[in-house]
């Protein structure tokens, strides 16, 4: 039979040049099993330099900063060893829009109209028309500022005049 040596391989870009990525470890693995991660960024290949460890040493998951955007497809592969010899290599595709989370919008700002405005995040994904933003309205937030809602967007208002 087969061993199973992961259980999920998953990852993360965040601020458009850094990719997490953690597994799974199977319990159906070998005690002495040791697990390394590469990646094929842009078809530049990457080894795990800062990995994540359990108390026993084993790696579960690996931290790369890239020199530049990742706005290609990630292949990320856990090479598994068990003693001195490879046992299994599992890999796994990812698209960075659909992994990737997005920083808040720093360029947030009012207007002479006193509307609340924000330009979109910096971000490696083209398509720029994709985006839904989301405002989590606070209790403070609804006393200072009325919301309009209008068929395209939200606006955010003063709730007082300011003179």
């Amino acid at each position: 039979s087969t061993t199973i040596f992961l259980e999920d391989i998953s990852c993360m870009i965040f601020d458009e040049r850094n990719l997490n990525c953690t597994w799974i470890t199977s319990k159906k693995a070998q005690n002495d099993s040791q697990y390394f991660f590469s990646t094929c960024i842009q078809g530049k290949n990457l080894t795990c330099e800062h990995y994540w460890k359990t108390l026993h040493h084993q790696h579960t998951g690996c931290h790369i900063q890239n020199n530049n955007k990742i706005s290609e497809l990630v292949y990320a592969c856990v090479h598994v060893l068990s003693g001195q010899s490879l046992s299994a290599i599992e890999c796994k595709q990812f698209e960075p829009r659909k992994i990737e989370k997005l920083n808040p919008p720093k360029n947030l700002f009012v207007d002479e109209e006193m509307k609340l405005k924000w330009g979109p995040p910096n971000t490696s994904i083209k398509n720029m028309d994709c985006f839904i933003y989301q405002l989590n309205e606070s209790a403070l937030l609804r006393k200072m500022w009325k919301v309009i809602d209008n068929d395209r967007s939200t606006i955010y208002q003063p709730a007082v005049n300011i003179k």
